[in-house]
């Protein structure tokens, strides 16, 4: 999980050595973020944590199974996020992912990422070839994306700053910062069956229902009102509302962000 929650509404707790308290894991993080640790509370003893890297370089701790970013850890400590409603996202100004002092980082509003578009041409036809490259991804027909040689896992959330909790939206991958809609990337490549022209609103039908399955022969071009992309909205939002419940353990997920 990349913890990337911008809130932090308590007024700092800092230990003798300046490193401040963040609150959702319990643990201090210093203003480099090369010191990270927990106090036990019975015993006052601290437990350190191990400071692993990305292959990209950016810097990571593990709790319970999940990953939180350094970077994030320390600019919810010591910079917080403007509150007005936005979406930031953590630049490092010097480019360097594993530089994670407070210094160099800061929140910024992402800019919008075109991905790379192959030449079209009308009428739409289904793309014969077995992949299909956009700069350094690569995306085939049984629905993997890949940066370079390496498989890119999909996701399908992401965090809300502002209600504190973890969203479900339509699967994407993610590469150094960037956001790449599953939907978009299949466009793109024409591995969607029959035609978006003469159609009202097009829109992509997943034959098995299954919104995470990318394989090309599994993915039609349909009107939106049409009975079988219906039927298939009616399960991905049940399938949706699920997710959220599961994303959000112990929580009472608003009906007003529901599908």
């Amino acid at each position: 999980m990349n913890s990337s929650k911008n809130s932090n509404p308590k007024a700092p707790t800092v230990d003798a050595n300046g490193n401040r308290l963040y609150y959702y894991l319990g643990i201090y993080v210093s203003s480099d973020g090369k010191t990270i640790y927990k106090l036990d509370p019975a015993t006052g003893v601290k437990k350190q944590y191990t400071i692993k890297q990305k292959q990209n370089g950016s810097p990571y701790i593990e709790e319970n199974g999940d990953c939180f970013y350094v970077n994030y850890l320390v600019a919810v400590c010591y910079k917080p996020a403007p509150k007005d409603g936005k979406k930031y996202v953590i630049v490092h100004l010097d480019g360097d992912l594993a530089n994670c002092d407070v210094s160099n980082l800061e929140w910024r509003l992402p800019q919008p990422t075109p991905i790379p578009q192959i030449p079209q041409s009308k009428p739409y036809s289904l793309n014969t070839y077995q992949q299909c490259k956009f700069g350094n991804l690569t995306i085939n027909k049984a629905g993997e994306v890949y940066d370079g040689n390496n498989l890119l896992k999909q996701h399908d959330s992401i965090y809300d700053s502002d209600t504190d909790l973890f969203v479900c939206i339509g699967p994407f991958v993610h590469v150094n910062g960037k956001r790449y809609m599953m939907d978009d990337l299949v466009t793109r490549a024409r591995f969607v069956g029959g035609t978006p022209d003469g159609k009202k609103n097009p829109v992509i039908l997943h034959k098995d229902h299954d919104r995470n399955n990318y394989a090309s022969s599994n993915l039609e071009w349909v009107e939106e009102s049409s009975a079988e992309y219906q039927n298939y909205m009616t399960d991905e939002k049940q399938a949706r509302r699920a997710r959220n419940v599961q994303l959000n353990p112990g929580v009472n997920f608003p009906d007003f962000m529901q599908p």
